[in-house]
């Protein structure tokens, strides 16, 4: 081998000179007796990016290139990372597909190893380049090289990514008659490694799913299905078998009851071997030694005998209904058997989201009533852990039926199922669970009552007759029970509150029975003391409190709401939206936030609660009483605004768009001005306003206006507070603050700029001052470019009523105009200092001027960079 080869060089009249240092010192690299591997895949980086610029070099690069491959592809065999450095320099120095296909038909002909690395390169380039055309060559000689043992892995991989859609693929069968055992296809051995036959198993895969049209001839299409069948035949008797291989297997036969030829082929040995061989598959591996590591497999045998499509011609055959009523026993003992793998394997089956067992045993027994045989044993074996599983079964039927069109033939048997599920749980004690197990049945227990709910409840097509309130009180209650364990599972406890949404005459009916608000008194929900379970302890409790009943919801706020509970204000406020008895909360929650106030303690929480207690009370007729819970509202209000000055960061934001909240609703719906509220005085709100704001000012406004949330509270305050009639003295003194940070840090739908631009311009038509606003406005106006009616109004009026400051802005740039924005801007200020209004036709020619003065008036306002924050968009807004 040569020590250092440096391809050829014609230097250019120029004195352009190809630079072989690279090159050189990669190919000494190469000549050591051992070398790193990424030194050599870096040199092969730089002298790609090399290769790049200096594409008049590209035949230079190409000759040691091909020398590169040609005497050192030993090296680069079983190098991954090496062959994709390799391939990128090659389609840098081939991007013509007709002249890399030519160097790859060269290299793969010069000896094995430089095959095997123009079959890696070619693997490579396919991997970002879809079309085959112009390597015909290319693909043949890898089929040819399918016989190699020492390429035939390499070839197989390749085939099985990139060419499985290759019309040379299915042209191999021509000759599929002309080889023996052990080869089934030039690409399937059955004696290959366990790679190997994967891949193989995957081509199978793929050609199965191809149409009859891609075969050679209708004579092939039958042989290949004849041959793989003999194939899956004879690794099904193996002794050994890697779980890849069993998944491939299990995944053809499923797609050969889709093939019209299986779908509708007449009963005949081969046939029946096939399922045969299928089923010893089933007999060694659907146990409890073989579940855990191949659920996969098992789940697709379960949709193989159990789901359609099905062979239409060998249904009813005796041996056919046999072999699945052996498949169903053995699906059944292999959760029944009591061993030491058992709970595992139950336990695994529920808690996997992706484990489809019960799911697809659900829908082969939706429609049939076979089932209840088998949950027969429910009670004559109340030990058996394997019970779990049933019931889990049978919520998976039931929610299966839902596909069903016609419930009545099934409707007598899911009531007697649902009774041996009631009679099962009656004799053990209620209490919440604590091991796994009682977890487990549990959670099997409001999956049945969710689907029976979904199913039968809340379709409306049956009439709950006593005996079946009965049975759905015991579920219900023992649903409520099981809440109360220590769990830490989010999904199970979401199921088991989604078990409790049944239809509200059902719930009242169960509500009035006598052991209701006893028990549900009683219970102590343990996950209500951890904060990440806000969400659910919401849900629970509006339902709870959907109840309506006064005693239960006096229990359930005195039980857990307190100034310490960390999830006691989320109670309150599911009370205040779902309980009539407003006497009741005020009296029992007002004390509570009082404490809580004074302690400082989650003044936010706070805030939203009293907000709540808001909505609530003022919408309210005025009778005395009501007036008073108002004054107790804006009395809490008055001490949370007290620690308003203490919040924190974070609760600030919170906590003051909370208060404008409650001040809009008292403004919207118990209009003060009137003289409603005048029993307690109108100081009171007053006084409330004008501490609120003088805190606003002090904390910097400009903070709270970065919030879009802020903003819209601030702006649905002062339009309830303008069209209230009310006057203030002091809350619109240095009212500019609020204005200039809107327009600095938030943008606007067409929506949110057109109620905010009405709320200013009857602002301003109170003669409040705000000078400095007139720079911010007309920025905004610049960058934002809206033509919107009213927004267009509240500039003009800004302009009209700082005129003064206007011109100053327009003179310092005037020099540049041009006789056409003179003569319009000449028109256009005569007006304005006449006062005269923005009418429709004036307020064209007003825009028409605003665009001519932009590039020039921009100058002078952009002198600065201004900040744009987010989004008012919310159609929530208004």
């Amino acid at each position: 081998m040569n020590q250092n080869i440096t391809p050829n060089i014609d230097d250019d009249a120029a004195g352009n000179v190809f630079d072989s240092d690279l090159i050189n010192q990669i190919n000494s690299l190469m000549q050591r007796d051992t070398f790193r591997v990424k030194s050599v895949t870096r040199l092969l980086q730089h002298i790609t990016l090399k290769a790049q610029k200096e594409d008049n070099f590209i035949v230079e690069y190409r000759n040691w290139f091909n020398f590169f491959i040609e005497n050192y592809s030993p090296y680069f065999i079983n190098n991954v990372s090496l062959i994709k450095s390799l391939a990128r320099l090659m389609c840098e120095l081939y991007s013509n597909p007709s002249d890399l296909s030519s160097f790859l038909f060269r290299v793969m002909n010069i000896n094995e190893s430089c095959c095997a690395i123009g079959i890696g390169l070619f693997r490579d380039y396919l991997d970002d380049h879809f079309s085959l055309d112009h390597f015909g060559l290319i693909i043949t000689i890898i089929f040819g090289s399918l016989l190699n043992p020492n390429l035939r892995s390499l070839c197989l991989s390749t085939i099985c990514q990139h060419l499985t859609n290759s019309h040379f693929l299915f042209e191999t069968l021509s000759s599929v008659n002309d080889l023996e055992f052990p080869f089934c296809f030039h690409f399937l051995c059955l004696v290959d490694p366990p790679l190997d036959i994967i891949n193989g198993l995957k081509i199978c895969q793929q050609m199965v799913d191809a149409s009859i049209h891609k075969f050679p001839s209708e004579q092939t299409y039958i042989n290949f299905f004849q041959r793989l069948m003999n194939a899956m035949n004879y690794l099904a008797h193996q002794e050994i078998l890697s779980n890849q291989i069993l998944i491939q297997v299990s995944e053809i036969a499923l797609l050969f009851k889709r093939i019209e030829l299986f779908y509708m082929m007449e009963p005949n040995d081969d046939l029946f071997n096939w399922l045969s061989s299928v089923f010893l598959l089933s007999q060694r591996f659907v146990n409890q030694n073989s579940i855990l590591e191949n659920s996969i497999f098992i789940e697709n045998l379960i949709k193989f005998w159990f789901l359609p499509p099905n062979f239409l011609k060998i249904q009813k055959i005796q041996y056919f209904i046999d072999i699945k009523q052996e498949f169903c026993n053995l699906c059944f003992s292999l959760l029944m058997k009591k061993t030491g793998k058992q709970k595992e394997i139950i336990c695994q089956l529920i808690e996997d989201p992706t484990s489809r067992y019960f799911e697809y045993i659900g829908q082969h027994f939706s429609k049939n009533s076979e089932f209840r045989k088998i949950l027969r044993t429910i009670n004559s074996r109340p030990n058996n852990f394997g019970n779990c599983a049933l019931i889990s079964i049978f919520a998976s039927i039931l929610e299966a039926r839902q596909f069903i069109f016609n419930l009545c033939p099934f409707q007598k048997y899911d009531f007697i199922m649902l009774h041996k599920i009631v009679e099962f749980y009656i004799n053990r004690p209620l209490q919440p669970p604590v091991t796994i197990e009682q977890l487990q049945y549990g959670d099997a227990l409001s999956n049945v009552l969710i689907a029976f709910t979904k199913i039968y409840l809340k379709s409306g097509k049956i009439s709950v007759n006593e005996s079946l309130l009965f049975d759905l009180t015991n579920l219900y209650i023992r649903n409520l029970v099981n809440l109360q364990a220590n769990d830490s599972d989010f999904a199970r406890l979401d199921r088991h509150i989604q078990a409790l949404d049944i239809p509200k005459h059902i719930l009242n009916a169960i509500s009035n029975r006598p052991e209701y608000v006893p028990v549900v008194s009683s219970l102590n929900f343990s996950f209500l003391s951890n904060t990440c379970y806000s969400t659910q302890v919401k849900h629970l409790f509006d339902h709870l409190f959907s109840v309506q009943n006064n005693i239960l919801s006096s229990a359930l706020l005195s039980s857990y709401v307190d100034e310490e509970s960390d999830n006691g204000l989320i109670i309150v406020r599911s009370a205040f939206d779902n309980c009539n008895d407003i006497n009741m909360l005020i009296n029992f929650v007002v004390p509570i936030i009082s404490k809580m106030i004074q302690s400082q303690k989650k003044l936010n929480q706070i805030a939203k609660t009293i907000n709540k207690m808001s909505n609530m009370v003022f919408y309210r007729t005025m009778c005395a009483d009501e007036i008073h819970y108002v004054h107790l509202i804006l009395d809490i209000s008055n001490q949370l605004l007290n620690q308003f000055v203490l919040a924190e960061p974070d609760e600030e934001n919170i906590i003051a768009r909370e208060l404008f909240h409650i001040m809009t609703n008292l403004l919207t719906v118990q209009r003060i001005n009137f003289g409603v509220l005048a029993i307690y005085g109108d100081f009171v709100f007053h006084s409330f306003l004008e501490n609120f704001f003088l805190i606003l000012h002090q904390k910097n406004f400009t903070f709270f206006c970065r919030d879009s949330k802020f903003v819209k509270s601030l702006i649905s305050f002062f339009d309830a507070f303008i069209h209230s009639g009310l006057e203030h003295s002091t809350i619109f003194n240095n009212f500019e603050v609020i204005p200039n940070a809107i327009f600095s840090f938030q943008k606007f739908d067409e929506a949110a700029l057109i109620k905010i631009s009405e709320i200013l311009i009857d602002i301003l038509l109170k003669g409040v001052e705000m000078p400095t606003f007139l720079p911010n406005i007309l920025k905004f106006y610049f960058v934002e470019e809206r033509n919107v009616s009213s927004f267009n109004k509240l500039t003009y009026l800004v302009i009209q009523k700082y005129f003064d400051l206007f011109m100053e802005i327009i003179n310092s740039c005037s020099d540049s105009f041009s006789d056409e924005t003179n003569e319009l801007l000449e028109y256009i200020s005569g007006e304005i200092s006449s006062g005269a209004e923005l009418l429709p036709t004036f307020e064209v020619d007003f825009v028409e001027c605003m665009n001519m003065l932009k590039p020039y008036i921009s100058l002078v306002l952009f002198s600065e960079n201004i900040t744009q924050g987010n989004s008012l968009d919310d159609p929530d807004f208004l």
